[in-house]
């Protein structure tokens, strides 16, 4: 999930992850579970925010994982409070944040350039 604060996007690293590499909050589909659920459901059991307005970014495949990524955005409120999967985050302004090459990165770059067009249209 691309999770937007007032003050920016969100990034995380996992408790098996290697110092500095930080990504987007991730999590799987419960099932019986709308992916847009999930985005909401693993944005609280991550982070401990409550989050809105889920938005599908788009579909990518990882294949070093042989998985599909629906990444997501979400607009979200209250104090970060980390979950058990999570060593640390950072918040990281969206005029600051880049994208990267694999995992959800392209969704990242997607989200960016539709912000951008939307501003350019007036939106």
């Amino acid at each position: 999930m691309i999770v937007e604060l007032p003050a920016g996007v969100v990034l995380a690293r996992n408790v098996k992850w290697p110092r500095g590499m930080l990504s987007l909050i991730t999590g799987f589909v419960e099932a019986g579970e709308l992916p847009a659920e999930t985005a909401v459901r693993e944005t609280a059991e991550e982070l401990g925010l409550v989050a809105h307005d889920p938005t599908l970014v788009g579909i990518y495949g990882f294949a070093p994982m042989n998985q599909l990524l629906l990444v997501y955005h979400v607009r979200a409120e209250g104090e970060i409070t980390l979950g058990a999967e999570l060593a640390e985050y950072k918040v990281v302004p969206v005029e600051k944040l880049k994208p990267w090459p694999i995992g959800p990165g392209p969704g990242v770059r997607d989200w960016l350039a539709s912000r951008r067009a939307e501003a350019s249209a007036g939106g």
